[in-house]
């Protein structure tokens, strides 16, 4: 076990995701950290920020020979740890540990099977149901088989099993019709599920776990949305809630929990009770918000994947904006802007004065795109 104090190196095997920013950010705070990123798109913004030790390019490839990558790579940097930071990754580490060379290097992770129970909506709700955890009712569809939709109670929720990240394929249907019309819509190679709309609010609870037991925690409460209720959070308050956090100690404790989890939870106001909506087994938009409040999710899932022991950890009770969620609202009020405290200590302002040139780099990628695209419609007209 390294102490707390001496050097670790990381790497990061799926740096074409983009929550790799926030995780670097978060990062960035300490100063015994080494980050090594492998990523499968050579322009991506995140080479050039000055928190990143090694930026390495491979073209993307096939399972096995991504992990013969991550093999070498550990081998030829004396890597402490590999960090998979989203779903693809994590599952297939999970799924092919006996293929690393380094097991040990591996930062914790659940089984694949509690991998796959938590992140299939499917197979979360009958382990939900199996273990008397609070949940919607839930219908499963197969794919092409919409034979069970002619007694729902509406309205209902829709959406794949898998996938559907960002709100993407997920609708509120308020009756038959809208259903039918929302499966020749969408068409999907997995499973979808019907679930049945609740009458509440919202809360998204990010965890960190080992073996079952919560080792760090953050509550959210959505204020600003991307586009709607069923999109993701953009501006949000971290706040406390007993009966919530209860809840969540009980279904970590059921999946036997190693790693982060993001997830979505709903109180039912006619019940009195908060029920699962969704797991998203990886790191989330706001990773780094949490940092800023107190608790360091990266860094502490290094810490105690090394052996350390770590007392729970909360958030502070602040509110954030994310980039997307600050433009917005000095769309609405541009004298905002002059807010100078409040922004830098509740928005990832503060990430970008330190680390400018990623956000710099992406900025000039999109307008090179945008002039692309009007130099084509130019020539086109």
């Amino acid at each position: 076990m390294k102490s707390n104090n001496k050097e670790i190196a990381i790497l990061i095997p799926d740096g074409e995701i983009h929550v790799i920013m926030y995780v670097v950010n978060c990062f960035s705070l300490v100063k015994n950290v080494k980050v090594y990123v492998m990523s499968s798109k050579i322009n991506s913004h995140m080479k050039y920020s000055r928190f990143i030790e090694k930026f390495i390019y491979y073209p993307e490839t096939n399972h096995d020979e991504w992990i013969k990558q991550i093999n070498y790579e550990v081998e030829k940097y004396g890597i402490d740890l590999v960090m998979p930071v989203y779903e693809k990754a994590i599952n297939v580490l999970a799924n092919n540990l006996s293929k690393l060379r380094y097991p040990d290097n591996l930062v914790n992770l659940s089984s694949a099977q509690d991998l796959y129970s938590a992140g299939n909506k499917g197979a979360l709700y009958r382990h939900l149901k199996s273990h008397n955890i609070p949940c919607p009712n839930t219908l499963i569809i197969k794919p092409n088989n919409l034979t069970e939709i002619v007694n729902l109670n509406y309205p209902v929720v829709i959406k794949p099993v898998e996938g559907g990240g960002g709100g993407k394929g997920i609708k509120i249907a308020t009756n038959k019709e809208e259903v039918l019309k929302y499966y020749t819509t969408y068409t999907f190679n997995c499973d979808s599920i019907i679930q049945e709309f609740i009458n509440g609010y919202d809360l998204c609870c990010n965890v960190l776990c080992k073996d079952g037991d919560l080792i760090a925690y953050s509550i959210q409460k959505g204020t600003v949305f991307r586009d709607g209720i069923l999109t993701p959070q953009i501006g949000f308050d971290f706040i406390e809630n007993e009966a919530l956090l209860q809840t969540t100690k009980k279904l970590m404790k059921s999946l036997n929990w190693s790693g982060v989890a993001n997830i979505d939870w709903r109180f039912d106001e006619k019940e009195n009770v908060f029920k699962v909506i969704e797991i998203n087994t990886r790191f989330w938009l706001g990773t780094d918000a949490a940092s800023i409040a107190g608790v360091n999710f990266p860094y502490l899932y290094c810490q105690s994947s090394l052996g350390q022991e770590i007392e729970l950890k909360k958030t502070e009770s602040i509110s954030y904006l994310s980039l997307e969620g600050l433009a917005r609202i000095l769309k609405r009020n541009p004298l905002s802007v002059f807010k100078f405290k409040y922004i830098y200590n509740h928005s990832p302002i503060r990430f970008i004065i330190k680390d400018p040139f990623p956000i710099l780099y992406k900025m000039l990628y999109i307008l090179k795109l945008v002039g692309i695209s009007l130099h084509l419609d130019y020539a086109i007209n």
